[in-house]
């Protein structure tokens, strides 16, 4: 099924299937070959430095997957481990392998049916959607895998799940299901508040660990939440819509996701154009303190004119008081 699958996909960010073959017993595959490491594997390694690089790496994941969405394939298991990371000139490239349990939407990939039979569940219980958890494949469509990519964006941001696999796996089916149809995870930057382990999170993209909650905060946590909700129509309607969220984010413009409020939006807006802004608020400061010396210069010099008139005056008094003093000085010649 994977071979069929990537046979049908040319994507920078998706690993491509050449050909599926066998010599006798035994069947193999001919894919691209990479060089790279497992997004869970670069996470704990600490090779994501900086956030932007994080989120740039997820813009690309998402890239790759709407381009299965353009051919009717839904993937249905992504994770991290599903997400690869190759730095070919020194900038990091996703790539998206593993289409085993893909999905076709509205047609076949070959005449094997990519269809999974009612009841049973498909996918990594910690990265399965609400529908995919209710095991009925008539209610899974792309936005599926805009859920897991959103449990993906989580953990990359974090480092936590929205719910730990050994409690999703510990209380059975029923637990597992309630847990991931009903209960409600916390915003990114609060599951790190809470998390013990935050500083080694922090770490990873060279932060502190208050310094990454109060970056989490915001767009990151609305993004997030969006593409994790419950209700798919809420949702990011498509990968690439999401990737297009990201890159928002990435370039400092409003999200989608964020609250439309013009308040939310001039912020943005000073924050991406903050070098032009500056530099016309250091111009009105400087037009403002020239103006404020030259209008203080001009009082000084009123004033100083109006003592010298003053000055006059009370010289030419003293004169004419003189005057009416000495007889001598008012006598005709």
């Amino acid at each position: 099924l994977e071979a069929w699958a990537g046979m049908q996909l040319q994507h920078p960010n998706v690993i491509r299937t050449h050909k599926l073959g066998s010599t006798g017993a035994v069947t193999f595959m001919v894919m691209d070959l990479v060089r790279a490491i497992s997004l869970h594997e670069m996470v704990a390694l600490g090779g994501v430095v900086r956030s932007a690089m994080a989120c740039d790496i997820f813009r690309q994941a998402a890239l790759g997957l709407q381009a299965a969405h353009d051919k009717n394939i839904i993937h249905r298991d992504i994770k991290p481990s599903n997400v690869l990371v190759t730095v070919p000139d020194e900038e990091p490239v996703a790539k998206i392998i593993d289409f085993g349990v893909a999905r076709a939407t509205n047609q076949r990939l070959t005449e094997k049916t990519l269809y999974t039979e009612v009841g049973r569940a498909v996918g990594t219980p910690a990265y399965m959607s609400p529908e995919q958890a209710e095991m009925g494949p008539a209610g899974i469509d792309t936005r599926t895998d805009v859920y897991a990519l959103g449990v993906l964006l989580y953990e990359l941001l974090c480092g936590l799940l929205p719910f730990d696999s050994e409690t999703l796996r510990g209380g059975g089916y029923t637990e597992m299901r309630w847990l991931i149809c009903e209960a409600d995870p916390p915003k990114p930057s609060l599951r790190l508040r809470e998390f013990t382990g935050g500083n080694k999170t922090s770490e990873s993209f060279g932060l502190s660990a208050h310094s990454l909650e109060r970056k989490l905060s915001g767009d990151l946590d609305w993004i997030t939440m969006k593409a994790i909700d419950k209700d798919r129509g809420q949702r990011y309607q498509s990968a690439g819509e999401l990737a297009e969220d990201i890159q928002r984010y990435l370039v400092h413009d409003p999200v989608l996701a964020g609250p439309p409020t013009l308040g939310y939006k001039l912020k943005k807006f000073m924050r991406k154009h903050r070098t032009g802004i500056l530099s016309l608020a250091a111009l009105v400061l400087i037009s403002t303190v020239i103006a404020a010396l030259t209008w203080q210069a001009g009082i000084r010099e009123t004033r100083q004119q109006r003592i010298q008139r003053s000055s006059s005056r009370l010289e030419q008094a003293k004169k004419n008081q003189e005057k009416k003093k000495d007889p001598k000085l008012t006598a005709e010649p």
